[in-house]
């Protein structure tokens, strides 16, 4: 089943391409079909495939890859599922960010319900370190626990071959155990400001070892389109700027800034507003959806692609 933010996705590209008095396709390749799908890619004359989702390995070209990020790369794996982070697009692969609607657009200056706002899983780290002991014998176990206390756990994991576990398990594992203590440390750096954090709860004692917890707000994960309305009702989402947020936050007059790049707009409400007018001006003018529709015509433009299928 497509997901809410490639439905959404398809629909402004369709409206876009209205627009542009051309006629677009969507096919949906999330639903479990994408192997009997791949044979479709050698056709005379070639098609060009788009979608929204990022699993994809071993294409034939051409392909059109729809980012999750502001990255112009594109995220493939090895045989070994190991993610290999490819910065430049590879021969008959493109990689395009979503467009922003005018329909998100709200004044930074509206009152706004949420202070400050985080999507990320909520992930108790000693709880979590308790599912490996089910998962790994003695000797891996003892390796894990060396891993995520070492000053670089992915370099670590990437460095040891010495394992019987497959790589690509250990390096979940690590960005999983990182990820969470980056939250608490994140929620913990605020003080007494509100935060919001929406995402999955894992684990019965993260909050209680936060030190501020009395202003700390639990929800569970939105769906994209309800994720889109709080950015609307946020002033702050800390996130980085390589967030597949970033844009559409902009757009919703909610500022976007990493953790240590906060407190002076938390202080400074005027501050925040006139950023946010700065920075939302240059994204509904560089990335709007008809941009977005402009450069997939662009790459279509050239010799090999007749359509988009």
């Amino acid at each position: 089943m497509a997901s809410s933010r490639e439905n959404y996705c398809s629909r402004e590209l369709e409206k876009a391409f209205d627009k542009l008095d051309l006629s677009y396709t969507h096919v949906c390749l999330s639903e479990g079909n994408f192997a009997d799908y791949l044979p479709k890619l050698h056709m005379d004359p070639p098609s060009w495939t788009l979608s929204f989702e990022p699993f994809f390995e071993g294409l034939g070209p051409p392909h059109l890859f729809w980012a999750d990020s502001l990255s112009s790369g594109l995220q493939l794996h090895d045989k070994e599922g190991v993610s290999i982070a490819c910065h430049h697009p590879l021969s008959g692969f493109h990689s395009l960010s979503d467009g922003v609607s005018e329909e998100l657009l709200r004044a930074p200056n509206e009152e706004r319900l949420f202070d400050l706002v985080l999507f990320d899983p909520l992930i108790d780290c000693a709880e979590l370190e308790k599912t490996w002991e089910d998962l790994f014998d003695p000797t891996v176990l003892e390796k894990m626990y060396a891993i995520v206390r070492s000053s670089d756990p992915i370099q670590a994991v990437l460095q040891d071959d010495s394992l019987s576990v497959s790589q690509s398990d250990l390096l979940f594992f690590a960005q999983e155990y990182l990820r969470a203590k980056k939250v608490a440390q994140v929620v913990d750096s605020f003080g007494g400001t509100r935060v919001d954090l929406f995402g999955e709860h894992v684990g019965n004692n993260w909050l209680s070892r936060l030190k501020n917890r009395e202003h700390i707000h639990l929800h569970w994960s939105l769906s994209y389109m309800d994720s889109l309305e709080v950015l609307k009702q946020s002033k702050i989402l800390v996130a980085e700027r390589e967030s597949p947020w970033f844009l559409p936050a902009l757009a919703a007059g909610c500022l976007v800034v990493e953790a240590h790049e906060a407190a002076p707009f938390l202080n400074s409400p005027q501050k925040r507003i006139e950023l946010v007018n700065e920075l939302q001006a240059e994204v509904l003018h560089r990335h709007s959806w008809e941009n977005r529709a402009q450069e997939l015509m662009n790459i279509m433009e050239q010799p090999a692609c007749t359509s988009i299928s």
